[in-house]
């Protein structure tokens, strides 16, 4: 996969030209992306040092960005990819330059691998050690990743995972420890 994310910058290595409005668009989306992994990353370790010295009692971050989508951090990965891509879009200069199809495997593998394997290998493993609590996050924070406003996060979790007071099923869902 890392080898297809490479794919991205083909057309911006292979056939530099001056830059244009499409660079400093590109620009724009992968600063903010860096941006976004950043300030969800520096988020996530102020929980975690709250946790270990006893300062919260949450199990799960719900606050920040973490409150607007469950994986800030994977969706700032994912837009630096598809920003890396833009760059590669003003290489091409006809319609007929088909490279844009190879440079485009690149920004689609990589979202393939974090939104269905990485993504599902982390709540499966939340679900499994949190238990309830991360039942009541993602009810929370329906968006996995996108940024949506908190109001509307927590009406499509509960379209997608049912309301608060419904039972889940709690005899099978382990407890946090």
């Amino acid at each position: 996969f890392l080898w297809a994310a490479s794919l991205s910058l083909y057309g911006a290595l292979t056939t530099p030209t001056p830059l244009n409005y499409k660079d400093w668009i590109a620009l724009s989306l992968t600063l903010f992306s860096i941006l976004l992994e950043t300030v969800s990353d520096i988020q996530m370790n102020n929980f975690i040092n709250l946790k270990k010295q006893k300062k919260t009692e949450k199990v799960i971050i719900d606050g920040g960005l973490w409150n607007w989508s469950r994986h800030p951090n994977y969706l700032g990965e994912i837009l630096f990819w598809w920003g890396l891509y833009l760059f590669s879009l003003s290489s091409f200069k006809s319609s007929d330059d088909y490279r844009w199809i190879v440079v485009l495997l690149g920004p689609i593998a990589m979202t393939l691998l974090i939104a269905f394997v990485s993504i599902k290998m982390m709540e499966d493993r939340q679900l499994e050690r949190k238990g309830r609590a991360f039942l009541e996050y993602r009810r929370k924070v329906g968006s996995a990743l996108l940024l949506l406003p908190p109001t509307f996060n927590r009406l499509l979790g509960r379209c997608l995972y049912g309301s608060d007071d419904e039972d889940d099923d709690d005899d099978n869902i382990n407890q946090p420890q």
